[in-house]
């Protein structure tokens, strides 16, 4: 596949997903017969740079919301209201590069 046809055929899940991806996900869009064949479209997304590894089965393409990969990392943990006012400009600045989660328990 060419980057281009990747690209079409990965753009209406990435919103779907917001730009974060687990193997399976990436699994059932492929729908690749093998395992071999699968880590080798993988491995030309990320060649095409589409998709980044994140960590071990977890992929990202550029505009991946921090948020949800920060839930699919620990799905017991949430955002901290301290971020969501950040964001929103009631408290502070902007957090670019910064987010804190918190993990219950």
């Amino acid at each position: 596949m060419k980057k281009e046809q990747i690209q079409h055929l990965l753009s209406p899940f990435e919103k779907l997903h917001k730009g974060v991806f687990t193997e399976n996900d990436l699994r059932a869009i492929f729908m690749a017969k093998s395992k071999v064949q699968f880590y080798r479209e993988i491995k030309k997304l990320i060649s095409f740079g589409v998709i980044k590894r994140f960590t071990k089965g977890l992929y990202l393409t550029p505009q991946a919301d921090i948020n949800v990969l920060f839930c699919k990392i620990n799905q017991d943990a949430y955002i901290s209201f301290e971020t969501v006012l950040a964001k929103n400009l009631v408290i502070g600045s902007i957090p670019t590069n910064y987010i804190r989660g918190v993990k219950r328990g």
